[in-house]
């Protein structure tokens, strides 16, 4: 049994590479296979089979959020059956409303994670720089390496990621191509 709030924080420690991706290198990689697919299967529990329902967020932030996450989403999940509806996870996924609301769970923790990592940018250099020297920590060494390098929560001043690249629907798209031409 986990609260909500729990599996909240899972999701938010799962995208936290991609996050981090993104802020250090401005781009992904590959190695965050894993930590999308058990991201959006937590996203899917909490929508499909526990009915938690989206974060709470304003409407507009809740747009943002959801808009992001659908990029997110991992199909990695689809292992069997009829394309999408063969797993629970798929049927959740398949259902426009219930996909949106997976969406908007994902996004708005890649959100947190986005502007934490870029909130800390610098300090993170600074542990990565002190952990290659020392080689190793344990213990109160930890934390007090992350107590020396000054690591903070974001503002509402502090910036949000960008929204990520997105296609037009396939209607938009021709809507397009009949204006320009």
């Amino acid at each position: 049994m986990k609260f909500r709030s729990q599996m909240a924080a899972d999701i938010r420690h799962d995208l936290g590479s991609i996050a981090c991706e993104h802020v250090f290198y401005g781009e992904g990689t590959s190695g965050v296979y894993m930590d999308l697919r058990m991201a959006t299967a937590e996203a899917t529990a909490m929508v499909g089979t526990i009915g938690m329902g989206p974060d709470k967020l304003d409407p507009k932030m809740s747009i943002r959020a959801a808009n992001i996450g659908e990029q997110l989403i991992s199909v990695a999940e689809i292992a069997q059956g009829v394309h999408e509806q063969g797993t629970w996870a798929g049927a959740v996924l398949n259902n426009r409303r219930s996909r949106r609301v997976v969406a908007q769970i994902l996004g708005a923790a890649y959100i947190d994670d986005w502007r934490l990592m870029y909130v800390n940018k610098e300090a993170i250099d600074l542990a990565a720089e002190a952990l290659i020297a020392q080689g190793e920590l344990m213990g109160d060494e930890i934390s007090g390496l992350l107590d020396s390098v000054g690591l903070r929560r974001p503002t509402d001043a502090d910036p949000y990621p960008e929204d990520l690249p997105s296609v037009p629907e396939e209607r938009d798209a021709t809507i397009a191509k009949s204006e320009s031409a």
